[in-house]
């Protein structure tokens, strides 16, 4: 419960500053409590919220699906799944995340209890980082050029309809209106993806195996032992299938080589014997 309120904490004192980042390694800082700052002390400020929890690689899955879960009973016009990555390696450690849309007003409550629920399966906060920027000015400024572009058409529509305008006066104002319709459409979709970000926060956490942070010792030792002797097997394995498929063939090849040269001589040998023997023997006939 006390890592939950630094979260809450962090959050706030990063909404009050605008724009901001800080991270906070949560294993080193447990026993302080930062400020509960509500985040609307900032208004006009647009927050991106980030954090990292370590949890046994066979439970990330199910706490992504929990955390999930909690989204969607809040409902999509508070909190939204926009993704999600889950990877598992072959030595079977596991990395995942959620991104979600949140409305600021609940984005700190719902970081606390993704902590919480990380807790109760023995997982913990490793890491968390909250910035914000300001985009009312934005908004504002965009709304202002909105007015004077809408101001701008309205005059040259009274020009169009007025008439007595020759062809190339006519063509002028049409173009210029033109322009001055996509320009609106611009800043029509500036202001809407600002005001989008005032209204939902994105909330990324990252899920983290047991491999990535610190476990006890022994454990510890025991995992990279076991993992290193698998490693050790693999690489025999890699060897010997390296051996059959490659190079037996080719030794194979080599002792039917030999075998057939040694054969050959042999006989030969053989050959040369009863040559020898057939011409000692004429030799002494002859002698005879």
């Amino acid at each position: 419960m006390r890592k939950k309120f630094a979260v809450l904490g962090v959050l706030g004192v990063l909404a009050a500053c605008g724009e901001a980042s800080q991270y906070a390694d949560e294993s080193a800082s447990a026993d302080r409590v930062a400020p509960n700052i509500d985040p609307t002390a900032a208004p006009g400020v647009a927050f991106d919220y980030a954090m990292r929890l370590g949890v046994p690689d066979s439970l990330i899955a199910e706490l992504q699906e929990s955390h999930a879960d909690s989204c969607e009973e809040m409902g999509l016009d508070r909190c939204q799944i926009i993704g999600m990555q889950f990877d598992r390696s072959d030595e079977g450690r596991v990395r995942g995340s959620l991104t979600f849309l949140i409305v600021p007003a609940e984005a700190r409550s719902f970081a606390g209890d993704a902590v919480s629920s990380a807790e109760e399966m023995g997982g913990t906060l490793l890491s968390s980082r909250f910035s914000g920027e300001e985009v009312q000015t934005a908004i504002d400024d965009s709304e202002r050029s909105e007015t004077r572009i809408e101001d701008r058409l309205a005059e040259i529509d009274r020009a169009l309809n007025a008439g007595g305008l020759s062809d190339d006066r006519r063509a002028q104002l049409e173009s210029e209106a033109a322009d001055l319709r996509a320009r609106l459409a611009g800043e029509q979709q500036v202001q809407a993806a600002n005001e989008r970000r005032l209204a939902m926060s994105p909330l990324t956490i990252s899920y983290v195996g047991e491999y990535s942070y610190g476990r006890k010792p022994l454990g510890q030792i025991a995992d990279e032992g076991l993992q290193a002797g698998r490693t050790s097997l693999t690489a025999l394995f890699t060897v010997l299938v390296y051996l059959v498929t490659v190079l037996l063939p080719w030794l194979v090849v080599g002792g039917l080589l030999i075998f057939g040269l040694r054969w050959l001589s042999n006989r030969f040998g053989e050959w040369r014997a009863r040559r020898e023997a057939i011409r000692y023997a004429d030799e002494e006939a002859d002698q005879m």
